[in-house]
């Protein structure tokens, strides 16, 4: 047997939407606070990436920053 699930991004009180869209200038704007390590939290993912933000190869991109910065983080 098969199955299959789904969930709907748009009716979702905390999302509103399915994926991430920019409004002018928030990327140039924002990506640097967005990226900045709080008390031991890193955010990663395709909508802090400081390229190709919103996408899968962003999502990559940033996951491998943010693994570096963690090391740093914890080895010094």
């Amino acid at each position: 047997m098969l199955a299959c699930t789904g969930h709907d991004w748009v009716a979702d009180e905390f999302s509103g939407q399915t994926w991430f869209f920019q409004k002018c200038n928030h990327h140039t704007r924002y990506l640097a606070e967005l990226q900045r390590p709080e008390q031991g939290v890193f955010l990663a993912g395709a909508d802090y990436a400081s390229g190709w933000a919103g996408m899968i190869d962003g999502a990559i991109e940033s996951g491998l920053v943010i693994s570096r910065k963690v090391q740093e983080y914890l080895t010094s």
